[in-house]
């Protein structure tokens, strides 16, 4: 089972999502002037913050459950590609977030905006560019950024359920194949009663208990991975190349923290400082990343687990570990459910106009969403594979192909203004970088939906799925 995706969401879905919601609000007055050089009440983006502060709020929400999949995806890599690998993906990964950044400080500069969000900025560009089929349709660079957001956090939703009922399994000693899905289905009561809280500041208490929960339970791991470590020259250098799109898939999905670029830096005191506070926090923070996944794989093998938590045991103190998690993932959800549900109810305020009153109808889609999660995680139990699916589409779009683009298009403006200044070198990577994303994100998700594919199939019949044998989920999912 994948919890170890769902481990990624968890911190993000304290500090991305709240920082994220807060960026999108505050910039809808763009939309609705575009064109407009708009002032801002400067505390409109709550308290300006220092860059410790901000080197704080980016390990908290880039940092956490992320690592619990770390082993499971060296698994699909090898002892020698996964380190390789996840240390070559972490750089585009940085570099990406720094084209966003250039990008958004190019157009502020220009046009005269004072802070955008991913979304606006996409918009913003695509209004600006030389190309008039996108000026046309400026509008879908937003709703782009938002449905891939939702996508992703609602992906994350999904994992939570399949965390939560599998670790309740796992604490029951429960073994009926069917325990998880059954308790998928029943958890959605208590998790669509906390999503009925429409007060994020409440929530935002909540999310305090679940980062100390996280954070206990991750030091715990850490702890046991140094207990048992043995010589890694026993496990494979590289996996087979079949394996590679799911550790991408993984990878990628527990990296991915762009959203939290632009919130970040609009909220600095000093926002010049921010791109030294960015390169040196998620250098630190993927350097965990490898080393958690480095020791959790050598110590575990090829008995590997996702989440790693699973491989702790059946004594008290890790059963409590594993609650930890669960409780953890369960207040987690409904501040990574908060976005979907903000960005999508002015659209259906709009669309369902005549039915009802507004609450009824926020009510009424929440009520929706939670449902539809719960069914995916029911129908999907292999959590892995639904992960490493939706790291490779709405993760690789987010994180590298739009990125990319978007410098692309900039370049391009620029390059109407200052021909002579243009680095070609900058512009054959922005190149690169997007057809990488792309042949990623085909491959991982054509191999993600053949294995998810086969995991239905009770036969071996599938040479793809012999090939690329995943790593061992939990009883849970063994048939």
């Amino acid at each position: 089972m994948t919890k170890a995706e769902i481990s990624s969401s968890n911190a993000s879905a304290n500090e991305h999502s709240r920082l994220l919601l807060k960026r999108t609000s505050e910039s809808e007055s763009i939309n609705n002037n575009e064109e407009e050089d708009y002032e801002e009440d400067p505390h409109a983006f709550g308290k300006p913050i220092n860059w410790l502060e901000c080197l704080a709020h980016l390990l908290r929400g880039t940092m956490g459950t992320g690592m619990l999949s770390m082993p499971y995806a060296f698994y699909h890599a090898g002892i020698v590609g996964g380190p390789l690998f996840m240390l070559f993906l972490s750089f585009i990964s940085v570099y990406c977030m720094n084209l966003l950044l250039r990008a958004n400080h190019y157009m502020c500069k220009r046009y005269n905006f004072r802070r955008l969000d991913y979304g606006n900025l996409s918009s913003h560009i695509f209004q600006h560019c030389h190309f008039s089929f996108l000026r046309k349709n400026h509008k879908v660079g937003k709703n782009t950024v938002n449905i891939f957001l939702i996508l992703t956090q609602l992906g994350f939703c999904t994992a939570y359920f399949t965390f939560i009922s599998t670790t309740l399994q796992e604490v029951l000693k429960e073994k009926s194949d069917n325990f998880v899905r059954i308790t998928d289905l029943v958890l959605f009561i208590p998790i669509l009663g906390l999503c009925l809280i429409r007060s994020l500041s409440f929530l935002a208490i909540l999310t305090s208990i679940a980062n100390v929960l996280l954070f206990l339970g991750t030091i715990i791991i850490f702890e046991q991975l140094f207990v048992g470590i043995q010589s890694p020259t026993r496990l494979p250098a590289f996996a087979s190349p079949l394996q590679w799109p799911i550790f991408y898939g993984n990878a990628i999905y527990s990296v991915e923290g762009i959203g939290l670029v632009l919130p970040l830096e609009n909220q600095m005191k000093k926002p010049h400082q921010f791109p030294n506070v960015l390169n040196f926090g998620l250098t630190f923070a993927f350097g965990v990343f490898i080393l958690f996944g480095f020791m959790g794989y050598d110590r575990y093998g090829s008995d590997v687990l996702t989440p790693i938590s699973l491989n702790l045991g059946t004594k008290p103190i890790f059963d409590i570990v594993k609650i930890m998690f669960a409780i953890s993932m369960y207040i987690s959800y409904a501040i990574q459910f908060y976005v979907p549900v903000y960005l999508c109810m002015p659209w259906i305020h709009k669309k369902f106009e005549k039915y009802g009153t507004k609450i009824l109808r926020e009510y009424a889609f929440r009520t929706i969403l939670v449902a539809l999660t719960a069914v995916a995680a029911a129908a999907i139990p292999q959590l892995g594979l639904f992960v490493a699916l939706v790291g490779s589409v709405a993760s690789t779009m987010l994180a590298l192909i739009l990125p990319a683009f978007l410098h692309l298009l900039v370049t391009v403006i620029k390059n109407k203004e200052y021909p002579k200044k243009i680095n070609r070198v900058i512009v054959i990577t922005d190149y690169v970088i997007v057809v990488f994303g792309i042949l990623c994100g085909i491959m991982g998700t054509t191999v993600a939906i053949m294995q998810i594919v086969d995991a239905y199939i009770p036969t071996n019949s599938s040479p793809l799925m012999n090939a690329t044998t995943v790593a061992p989920y939990s009883s849970t999912f063994t048939s």
